[in-house]
């Protein structure tokens, strides 16, 4: 792991469902070197880890309760998440986000891997359209709604620190709907119209490659430098091809979906995932 004999790894939402399978993927040395940051712990979760801190990321009385400890990575996964109100997810996913980083880069914190997600460029609404597909981290933001804006404005600020700070190494990572590794879903049938969260039904990816993903990001060798990406499967859980898909959902629009009809890729993500290999090494089926 990123971590050395003298630095600590800091994470937050600990005890969330990726966070706890984060946990129980470290090796034992680096969950003793692991500060749990929580609004609110119990003794079964204070026994997984090295330290559990309890207060809000955001708030700057429950950071300094930090001091005592020398940061090599962060590991932010806590945040409101979709269906939260405007106010919390500015509130928490921005603001929270960018307290955090300030307080973490003024103590020399090089590394900060920040969970993101795909709702970022709003697949909320149902009349979302993207630009076109499969959709890459170039994708303008279209939410309306308010977290995938929240999350957005998160990168943003993390942008707008590393800028400041070229030194550091930040990997934002867009997830999928992470589902648990024994998943079984049945593949999503479009129907007229798209319900809400239209792409993201059938966007998923495995809590253990979601995990994977994590621990590329916090074990890359880099210098310092600004990344986002999908993490999502290769191959949608859709029970159509992609093409069916978009004639169902919108039949007027004509994208190019040529990368949609070579043999065996009909049914390739909507999100890019070229980035997350090249950047990362990353790359996961969907098995549901």
């Amino acid at each position: 792991m990123i971590t050395d004999n003298k630095g600590w790894l800091l994470l937050t939402g600990g005890n969330g469902f990726l966070g706890t399978g984060f946990i129980a993927s470290l090796d034992e040395e680096t969950r003793k070197r692991c500060v749990c940051l929580v609004r609110k712990s119990t003794p079964e979760f204070a026994a997984t880890v090295g330290v559990v801190v309890e207060g809000f990321f955001g708030d700057a009385a429950a950071l300094r309760k930090l001091d005592g400890y020398r940061f090599s990575a962060v590991v932010h996964l806590a945040a409101v998440t979709g269906g939260c109100s405007e106010d919390d997810a500015m509130a928490v996913n921005v603001e929270g986000t960018r307290v955090l980083m300030r307080y973490l880069i003024d103590r020399g914190c090089p590394r900060f891997v920040l969970a993101s997600s795909i709702a970022l460029v709003g697949v909320q609404r149902t009349d979302f359209r993207p630009l076109a597909l499969p959709i890459t981290e170039e994708h303008p933001c279209l939410d309306k709604d308010g977290y995938g804006l929240s999350k957005f404005l998160m990168e943003e600020v993390a942008r707008y620190h590393q800028r400041q700070n070229e030194g550091i190494t930040v990997f934002c990572l867009r997830f999928g709907v992470i589902r648990p590794d024994d998943a079984t879903d049945e593949p999503f049938i479009p129907s007229s119209p798209p319900p809400a969260w239209t792409y993201a039904h059938f966007t998923k990816v495995l809590r253990r490659d979601a995990i994977k993903a994590v621990r590329l990001a916090l074990d890359k060798p880099s210098e310092g430098g600004f990344c986002a990406v999908n993490i999502v499967a290769k191959q949608s859980s859709l029970g159509a091809t992609v093409r069916q898909l978009v004639a169902t959902w919108a039949p007027e629009w004509a994208p190019d979906l040529s990368s949609y009809e070579r043999p065996e890729h009909e049914r390739d993500s909507v999100f890019s995932t070229k980035l997350a290999q090249q950047e990362l090494g990353f790359s996961a089926d969907w098995i549901g």
